[in-house]
Parts: C-alpha cells; structure tokens; sequence
C-alpha cells in the first residue's frame, strides 16, 4: 500500500508530496505552490534516489543500524 508524506508536514499552500509504492520499489515526488499551482512530478526507484543524491550502500546500513 503506497504511503505519501508531505514537506512540510502542515503543508497547506505549498509543499512537496513523496509516495512510496513499495510493491514497485518506487518514490514518487511531486509538489504545489499558492494551493493550486502544480509543480511537475516525477518517478523514479529507489535506487535511483538513492545514486542522484550519492547515497551509498553503507550510508543506508548505517542509518538503520543506529
């Protein structure tokens, strides 16, 4: 089941919104201005995030075995 989280998380006017569709190991990312005003989205997998912020393998173990 996908889960979608706002920033910031009160977002009411503007924001960026994240859903995670895990059955497809995807993040969509998309995001408003002034409560009407769409910003493009775009999909991408995880690792794919994960490789355009140079987030490392490591880096990941790390943050879950904290």
């Amino acid at each position: 089941m996908p889960i979608t989280i706002y920033i910031p998380k009160d977002a009411k006017y503007a924001g960026v919104d994240i859903t995670w569709i895990p059955s497809a190991h995807r993040l969509d990312i998309g995001g408003w201005y002034d409560g009407c005003v769409g910003i493009k989205s775009e999909s991408m997998t995880l690792i794919e995030f994960f490789d355009r912020l140079e987030i490392t393998e490591k880096e990941c173990i790390r943050a879950f075995n904290r």
